[in-house]
């Protein structure tokens, strides 16, 4: 299984339209799909929903999306509760939908909270209940695995980063997790995902250059296993879809994308880098499901080294 992405030259990281990238797929009655639109296809009715994120009160915007012809029909535009910041939001995940196409949840960066939203069978979105605090400054990425949603929180120059979880209970209730994982001024953490069997979290601090390997205690709790510094920049990553010790990172500085294998003691090695000069800036990050592809979108704008 470690040949499927060790080729650098198999990893196609070239640039897709921000709406690929940030969105988040929900088939209600199926399996949620997040930034992955061929996925769907067979599973029936889908939709796409997306962060607005504006310097005010922030809705998520959903869209029905025809399966044939990827058209997209816009349904509304429904209010989170909460407030964005009304710029970029410069990590991956930010909102997310559970396996069972249920619920959504959503960061709100503005008003340093989280929500969460029921998803009706026509595709259109209700608040549960008011947002809950991230326990945090400014969240921006989320990870889910069943029962388990954690958030990183960039912080400010008062409060530091963290990463917090919840327990999600079957009516969408969150229950903060009492422990949290404090990180330092600057690291900048841009997102926080699930290895595929849910036993590790990994944290991506861009600030630092960090890759941080977690194992997640059965009472959702989690203990650093690992710690990796990559000065080329490492953003926002991927969990190969059929190799699940794989993971696929979109490194900003380098520009490209690099893969590495996660080791039983949750350790991380580099396997090989592409680089994608003169783009800069590679950012967010998509694999095909056949886990011989990978994709990420690249902005323009030179980011500080």
């Amino acid at each position: 299984m470690m040949n499927v992405l060790s080729n650098a030259v198999r990893v196609r990281a070239v640039g897709l339209v921000a709406l690929i990238i940030m969105i988040t797929l929900a088939t209600v009655g199926g399996r949620a799909i997040a930034q992955s639109v061929d996925a769907t296809a067979a599973a029936g009715r889908s939709f796409v929903y997306t962060m607005t994120n504006p310097s005010g009160p922030n809705a998520i915007a959903a869209y029905e999306r025809n399966p044939e012809t990827g058209e997209l029909i816009f349904l509304g535009a429904y209010p989170t509760g909460g407030r964005g910041t009304g710029g970029l939001i410069d990590s991956q995940s930010p909102l997310l939908v559970n396996a069972e196409g249920t619920f959504l949840f959503a960061v709100n960066p503005g008003s340093n909270d989280i929500s969460v939203m029921a998803i009706n069978e026509d595709g259109s979105l209700a608040l549960r209940d008011g947002p809950v605090p991230s326990r945090g400054v400014e969240p921006a990425s989320l990870a889910l695995r069943d029962d388990l949603l954690y958030v990183a929180n960039k912080g400010d120059a008062v409060d530091p980063p963290n990463y917090s979880g919840f327990l999600v209970e079957s009516d969408g209730t969150l229950t903060r997790i009492k422990r949290r994982i404090g990180l330092a001024f600057g690291d900048n953490p841009t997102q926080v995902l699930f290895t595929r069997d849910g036993g590790t979290l990994i944290g991506i601090r861009f600030g630092s250059g960090g890759l941080d390997c977690y194992a997640v205690k059965p009472n959702g709790r989690l203990r650093l296993r690992s710690q990796l510094n990559d000065q080329r920049g490492p953003f926002a990553a991927v969990v190969n879809p059929v190799a699940g010790e794989q993971l696929i990172v979109a490194d900003a500085r380098l520009p490209g994308a690099s893969t590495y294998i996660m080791s039983e003691d949750r350790s991380l090695t580099p396997i090989t880098s592409v680089s994608n000069r003169p783009e800069r800036a590679a950012c967010w990050i998509v694999a095909h499901s056949a886990g011989s592809r990978a994709w990420r979108r690249c902005i323009w704008t030179p980011l500080p080294r």
